[in-house]
């Protein structure tokens, strides 16, 4: 684990700006709409690179991922866990927007359409939480290991 006795370390925590084209790809994964999965891994591990050097350079000390190939923290989980389904319709319709969108809302990707989770398919505990499968998690470790080969904070 990194650390230091001089100063505090930064780090942050969440989804960084993603290219709209890469959330566009996400959307489709997500709903179970086609896509080509070749490309999105492609562009997944790209995108990961440039934020991995993206953080390096604003001088963040303990990096990710960015989140660069989920869709969203509250949905995500459904590919991996058991017990976790779509509920019917899709996201939270008249849900306010959280403020950070209010208050920043160029930071909104525009394929979610200016904001809320309307667009994300809204995901309830149905059943008994389980492991599902591990390889997405395994692919976001090794996008990251790739991205920070070579790479000094």
């Amino acid at each position: 684990m990194k650390s230091s006795k001089t100063r505090i370390l930064t780090t942050h925590v969440g989804s960084l700006p993603r290219p709209d084209k890469l959330v566009s790809m996400l959307i489709k994964q997500d709903k179970g709409e086609p896509y080509n999965a070749s490309e999105l891994s492609k562009f997944v591990s790209k995108v990961t690179k440039e934020t991995v050097k993206q953080q390096i350079k604003t001088g963040i000390d303990i990096i990710n991922d960015g989140e660069a190939g989920k869709i969203s923290y509250h949905v995500y989980a459904k590919h991996r866990l058991t017990g976790l389904e779509n509920v019917t319709g899709q996201g939270v319709p008249g849900r306010p927007l959280p403020r950070d969108i209010k208050d920043f809302p160029e930071m909104v990707p525009k394929p979610l359409g200016g904001g809320g989770t309307e667009l994300l398919q809204a995901v309830m505990c149905k059943g008994s939480v389980g492991h599902k499968n591990d390889k997405p998690g395994k692919t976001d470790i090794d996008n990251l290991r790739n991205a920070i080969k070579g790479l000094e904070p």
